[in-house]
C-alpha cells in the first residue's frame, strides 16, 4: 500500500502496476484473514489493523463489510476496526463528509488502504453537490468546496474540470444535468495529506512493527 502511495507520486512512468498489486494485496489479506480464524484472535495483536485494512482495501463490498460483522464482538469494538467499519458504513450511506473527514483522521496504513477509492468518492461527492446545491444563482466558492472534498483548491478545480462540472472564476456553479460523471476518472495522483505522512515516517519500520523486538 504504501508503494502503491508513492508510485502516485512518481506518476505513470514508474512502471508499476496498481490493478496487480491491488489483486496481490486482496489474495494476501484473504489468506490471512483465513488464519487468524483458525486461532485466537488475543494471540494476534496485529489483527484489528489488518482487519481495518481488508475492510478499507474494499470499501463498498458487501462482502467485506459482512465479514467485517461477523467478526467476535471483542474484536469488532477494537478502535481500528470499529472506525473501519464506520466508515464503510458511511460509504454505503453516502456520506462522503464523514468518509474523507475519517481518512484524515487515520492512521498510516489505513489511510494507504482508502487511498485508491479517493477519486470514486469525491466523484460521487461532486454528483451529489451538484443534485443538492442546483440552483442558477447558487455560487460554491473554491475554498469551501476543497474544505468538503477534504483536497487544495487546485485539486478540486481540477476535479470539476475533469467532470465538466461549471466554474465561474473562483466559484462553482452546480447544477442538475451538467457535468460528465460518466467520464473516465482521474489518474490517481499522490494526496497531498499522505504525500507529508510519506515525508515524516520510516517506511519500513512502519512495515515492519516487530523487527526490533525480535530476539
Amino acid at each position: 500500500m504504501p508503494l502503491s502511495a508513492r508510485s502516485c507520486q512518481e506518476g505513470p512512468n514508474s512502471g508499476f502496476d496498481a490493478h496487480i498489486n491491488g489483486q496481490h494485496l486482496q489474495e494476501c489479506l484473504k489468506r490471512l484473514l483465513v488464519l487468524y480464524c483458525e486461532t485466537d484472535w488475543k494471540t494476534h495483536p496485529h489483527q484489528p489493523e489488518m482487519e481495518a485494512i481488508y475492510l478499507l482495501h474494499n470499501l463498498g463490498s458487501a462482502e467485506a463489510l459482512a465479514h467485517a460483522i461477523s467478526l467476535p464482538r471483542c474484536l469488532r469494538e477494537q478502535v481500528l476496526v470499529r472506525a473501519a467499519m464506520e466508515t464503510s458504513l458511511a460509504h454505503w450511506s453516502g456520506n462522503f463528509v464523514r468518509v474523507l473527514r475519517n481518512y484524515r483522521a487515520f492512521p498510516f496504513l489505513l489511510a494507504c488502504a482508502l487511498h485508491p477509492h479517493l477519486g470514486q468518492i469525491r466523484r460521487h461527492a461532486l454528483q451529489v453537490l451538484t443534485s443538492a446545491y442546483s440552483s442558477r444563482n447558487c455560487r460554491i466558492p473554491m475554498p469551501t468546496l476543497s474544505q468538503w472534498l477534504h483536497c487544495t483548491d487546485k485539486e478540486a478545480r481540477d476535479i470539476c474540470l475533469s467532470y465538466n462540472v461549471p466554474l465561474e472564476n473562483s466559484e462553482v456553479k452546480f447544477l442538475k444535468g451538467t457535468g460528465d460523471f460518466s467520464a473516465r476518472q482521474m489518474s490517481s495522483v499522490l494526496d497531498p495529506y499522505l504525500k507529508q505522512a510519506l515525508s515524516r515516517i520510516d517506511v519500513a519500520a512502519v512495515l515492519t512493527p516487530d523487527a526490533g523486538t525480535a530476539s
